[in-house]
């Protein structure tokens, strides 16, 4: 498995994180249109990527014989 940091352009299924300052960030899974998906305290739900926040993505490449 290979991971790319800081991807520019992001597409479905890639991850999102919003780094904090106090090492207490957020994760989600990026749906694609700004969307992503992440999980709350109760319930899981989809919400607009934020502009104003600082953010980071990733993106997963799997080679064709396994990870």
């Amino acid at each position: 498995m290979k991971i790319l940091k800081n991807v520019n352009q992001p597409t479905a299924g890639d991850v999102v994180a919003f780094p904090s300052q106090t090492g207490l960030g957020h994760v989600g899974i990026v749906t694609g249109s700004n969307q992503y998906i992440s999980a709350g305290k109760k319930i899981v739900e989809e919400s607009s990527i934020p502009n104003n926040r600082k953010k980071v993505y990733w993106r997963y490449l799997y080679a064709k014989g396994g990870c």
